[in-house]
């Protein structure tokens, strides 16, 4: 399974705004729990994830970024993950999620746990 993780600021931000800026940009989304699901060409989960230890991985992860201050503040992030990492239908999905969540959570990063860089 393939993921990316963006990195935001918002402590209060909930779930169900996750969801409908991705329906407002044209998804289909179920929301179970603590965790959407998008079913458009293929499954995504998006997963809302709160906790202390955010913090501290959110600024190994920034280390020499421009915004490596900023995104070291960030104490929350949205799981993002799919099981077609190869796909072309995942990377029309994620072209529509990332410039949503982005504009959404402003200001967002979102980091390529695969590669070790920010997308």
């Amino acid at each position: 399974m393939a993921n990316w993780f963006v990195l935001f600021q918002d402590t209060e931000l909930e779930l169900s705004e996750v969801s409908a800026c991705l329906v407002d940009a044209g998804l289909k989304v179920t929301q179970a729990g603590d965790q959407l699901t998008i079913d458009d060409d293929v499954r995504v989960t998006v997963t809302l994830e709160q906790a202390a230890w955010i913090k501290e991985e959110s600024a190994e992860m920034a280390e020499g970024h421009a915004d490596a201050a900023r995104i070291a503040q960030c104490g929350v992030r949205l799981l993002i993950s799919w099981a077609d990492a190869d796909s072309a239908e995942v990377t029309n999905v994620l072209g529509i999620i990332e410039p949503a969540l982005k504009k959404k959570l402003d200001p967002a990063w979102v980091f390529d746990p695969a590669s070790g860089e920010f997308v």
